[in-house]
């Protein structure tokens, strides 16, 4: 959505404004980790490869990291472990996931948990190197969990698509 494009790139500018300071004056700030945490998903829904140059807060390993923390506390919420999360996304047409004051369709979850397993076993497996171990644990969790549930998603309404040319 053009919205979030603009919240990207005021988000984008303000991490480059914290990280231009001094540490000792980046005491009273705060990064919001969600947020980066989102921005990321979006690029890797949107196929981006895993590098500085698409994902432009990975040169920065800190940054980089508290937004891992972040996709990290986004994933570890109960949320994902209860069984209504079956109903709540495999069986609607369109799935919508809520977080705080976020709101992403389902699918931009799902390409970005496909694209970075992708991306991490073919084209971008060289940058892994410049990873934490912790932050690309983090990562292949996400995708993991939210491939689990699509795979499922996917199974359904494939069966849903079978059954109406049936009935036709």
């Amino acid at each position: 959505h053009e919205d979030d494009e603009k919240s990207m790139a005021t988000f984008q500018t303000e991490l480059q404004n914290y990280y231009m300071l001094p540490f000792a004056l980046r005491h009273g700030l705060r990064i919001d980790n969600s947020m980066g945490a989102f921005c990321l998903i979006n690029l890797l829904a949107q196929n981006k490869h895993v590098n500085s140059i698409d994902i432009p807060f990975l040169s920065n390993h800190d940054a980089f990291h508290r937004f891992v923390l972040g996709l990290d506390g986004i994933m570890s919420c109960p949320w994902w472990t209860r069984q209504w999360v079956i109903q709540e996304i495999v069986l609607p047409g369109n799935a919508t996931v809520h977080y705080g004051k976020f709101v992403a369709p389902w699918e931009m979850f799902a390409h970005a948990a496909r694209n970075y397993e992708h991306h991490r076993t073919n084209c971008c497996e060289s940058h892994y190197t410049y990873l934490h171990w912790n932050d690309i644990r983090l990562l292949e969790k996400f995708s993991r969990m939210v491939m689990e549930i699509d795979d499922l998603r996917q199974e359904w309404q494939k069966i849903l698509k079978d059954n109406a040319s049936l009935v036709l």
